[in-house]
């Protein structure tokens, strides 16, 4: 699923984004705004950063075997 996270400003009902959207059109979408005193918080917030909190472990099947890392089950067969 492609999506894309933009400010962008209301006017007169209208959304007007401040920066180019790169999705396919027509395509039907879910608007959820924040007014401008809320964006800095949301842009601080680590899923807005998701990649910033990613560490190499070295574990070439965590993928799969997450349960196996997290919980001690049964690892699957890769």
């Amino acid at each position: 699923m492609d999506y894309q996270i933009f400010e962008a400003i209301i006017e007169n009902g209208l959304l007007k984004p401040l920066t180019p959207i790169k999705l396919k059109s027509p395509i039907k979408v879910l608007v959820v705004v924040l007014e401008e005193n809320q964006i800095e918080l949301k842009k601080n917030d680590d899923i807005f950063n998701i990649e910033d909190l990613m560490v190499e472990t070295g574990i070439s099947d965590l993928a799969i075997n997450h349960d196996h890392y997290l919980y001690g089950k049964e690892k699957k067969d890769v």
